[in-house]
C-alpha cells in the first residue's frame, strides 16, 4: 500500500513540476514536448544543481509530495487526501488552459476579448469536420465521424509527401 501511495505521489509530483514549465511555455506543444518535460523535470528533482538526480534527492522529493498530499499530517495518506490533491492538480491544470486560451484570443493583449478577437478566431471543431478544407462542412463530413477523418487525414498526408518525393 505504501508503494502504492508513493508512486502515486511521485507521479502527482512529476505532473506539478510539469505545469509551470508547460505555462512558461505558454502551452505550445510540439514533437520536442517529451524531452523538454523530461528535462525540466529532471533539472527540479536535481536540487543540488550538479545535473545528476541522486537516490538521495529523489527520496526528499518523495517525501514532500508526501507531506504536500497528507494533509492533515499524520504520516498517512487517506482516499479522501489523494482525491483533494488530485482534484487540486485538476483544477490547477483547467485554470492553466483556460488562462492560455484566454490569451490567445486576447490578440490586443489588453485583458478583454472583443467581439472581433472573439470572432476572428478559427474554430478549431470547423476544421476538424471541414476534411477537405473547403470552408464548408458538408452532412457527410458529419456523419463519417472520427474512423473517416483519420482515413482522410492519412490519405491526405500520403498524397502531400508522395508529391514531394516525386518533384525532388
Amino acid at each position: 500500500m505504501k508503494r502504492i501511495v508513493l508512486a502515486a505521489a511521485t507521479a502527482a509530483a512529476v505532473v506539478a513540476l510539469a505545469l509551470p514549465a508547460a505555462a512558461e511555455r505558454g502551452g505550445k506543444r510540439g514533437h520536442g514536448d517529451h524531452e523538454f518535460f523530461a528535462k525540466e523535470r529532471a533539472a527540479a528533482l536535481d536540487t543540488n544543481g550538479d545535473g545528476a538526480v541522486s537516490e538521495e534527492e529523489m527520496k526528499a522529493h518523495r517525501a514532500a509530495m508526501f507531506a504536500a498530499i497528507d494533509a492533515n499530517q499524520d504520516g498517512a495518506v487517506t482516499q479522501e487526501e489523494m482525491t483533494a490533491h488530485h482534484e487540486m492538480m485538476q483544477a490547477q491544470r483547467r485554470a492553466e488552459m483556460q488562462q492560455r486560451m484566454f490569451s490567445k484570443m486576447d490578440t490586443d493583449g489588453n485583458g478583454t476579448i472583443s467581439e472581433e478577437e472573439f470572432a476572428s478566431r478559427q474554430s478549431p471543431m470547423f476544421m476538424h469536420f471541414d476534411d477537405d478544407g473547403d470552408g464548408m462542412i458538408f452532412i457527410e463530413e458529419f456523419e463519417d465521424g472520427p474512423r473517416m477523418r483519420k482515413e482522410i487525414r492519412k490519405y491526405k498526408w500520403i498524397e502531400k509527401n508522395s508529391d514531394e518525393t516525386e518533384t525532388e
